[in-house]
């Protein structure tokens, strides 16, 4: 009996020590947690001039983006006129085209270029909310699904509108006309790509000299 009480006794300064122990560890814890914060803190407050600089360093080039933009704006229409009156003169040439066939077809392909243009746009819009929208720790399925909706279904209806005017154009033409069109589209396209491109090398290359 006497054995079991010593055994006892021994247990409980066992336990008291541990626990001891452990309470001197949960403080020296909370002591190194309490220094961390402090200095993230600090080194939050060090930082803060750069990040306001830094935020206005990137506030003052977004404003001469918007300047450069809209200084750009009427170059970007003359330059898309330069390149309607270049197709229509080329098409005139290599379909050999009647004057009645020009003038049906002017309007044609004014149309066809408006509807481009609108189409980019919208679903370059719908484009910027689905990224957007992707970017949030938990994207709505609803609005994803009703994004997604509108870009197929403006796209099936741009198709449409696209085939119909291009069948309209195709009916002023005659049977070697409508090969030579269908031969021409494609190789005007990609002509202007490629002169595109050259524009935007030389004006990459004439950066990178400055």
């Amino acid at each position: 009996m006497r054995r079991l009480f010593i055994l006892m006794a021994l247990a409980v300064v066992v336990v008291t020590a541990q626990t001891s122990d452990g309470a001197a560890d949960s403080e020296k814890e909370l002591e190194r947690m309490r220094t961390t914060m402090e200095e993230a803190r600090v080194a939050m407050e060090e930082a803060r001039p750069a990040l306001e600089e830094a935020r206005a360093a990137l506030e003052e080039k977004r404003a001469e983006f918007e300047k450069a933009r809209a200084a750009m704006a009427p170059t970007s229409e003359r330059a898309l006129e330069m390149i309607r009156t270049m197709r229509i003169m080329r098409m005139r040439e290599g379909l050999n085209l009647s004057d009645e066939q020009v003038a049906a077809l002017l309007p044609k392909l004014s149309q066809r270029d408006s509807l481009v243009l609108s189409h980019r746009k919208a679903q370059a819009a719908d484009f910027k909310l689905l990224k957007e929208e992707l970017a949030k720790r938990n994207p709505s399925e609803s609005k994803l699904s009703q994004i997604m909706d509108r870009l197929k279904k403006r796209e099936a209806e741009h198709h449409k509108q696209m085939r119909e005017l291009r069948d309209e154009m195709l009916s002023v033409l005659s049977v070697e006309q409508q090969a030579r069109f269908v031969i021409f589209e494609v190789e005007f396209e990609r002509g202007i790509r490629r002169f595109i491109d050259e524009i935007r090398e030389d004006h990459g290359r004439g950066g990178r000299s400055r």
